[in-house]
């Protein structure tokens, strides 16, 4: 899932998500080979439920799930329930300036280096990525990728 802001000053004014779901066994034959180096294996729905899937049903529910969170998304639930399900927790990652603005824009103001690396600790209220450094410094990212350090 990629999410893309848009801002008017400090208010979000919407966002765009972009999200890849592999449905057939087909749409993940080529990462099946790389499976044993892979962190989160990768599969498809219908291997999952291990029956066919129609498509548009499917996308049907995923947008119906997704209007369902719309209205609590500045809610404490909105927020509880990403962190539950939140990748890599506890893990050391180190966390790549996003391709869109060449940095990353930690919330404390701090001119950034190219590459953080720290502990994923969690969210911060705002949704941005908590991670603490090496020497205990807790850092608040807000956009960028990261990857599972090995």
């Amino acid at each position: 899932m990629l999410v893309e802001a848009q801002w008017t000053g400090d208010r979000l004014s919407s966002l765009i998500l972009g999200i890849g779901i592999n449905v057939a066994p087909a749409s993940v034959k080529d990462a099946l080979a790389n499976e044993p180096v892979l962190r989160f294996p990768s599969t498809c729905v219908e291997s999952a439920l291990g029956r066919t899937v129609d498509p548009v049903e499917l996308l049907y529910a995923v947008l119906a799930g997704i209007l369902r969170w719309r209205s609590r998304l500045i809610a404490p639930d909105f927020l509880r329930a990403w962190e539950a399900n939140l990748a890599y927790r506890d893990e050391w990652v180190q966390v790549i300036p996003s391709g869109n603005t060449g940095e990353l824009s930690p919330l404390d103001g701090k001119a950034p280096s190219p590459t953080q690396e720290g502990q994923v600790i969690g969210l911060s209220n705002d949704g941005s990525l908590k991670l603490r450094t090496r020497t205990g410094e807790i850092l608040n990212l807000q956009f960028g990728k990261y990857a599972y350090d090995r």
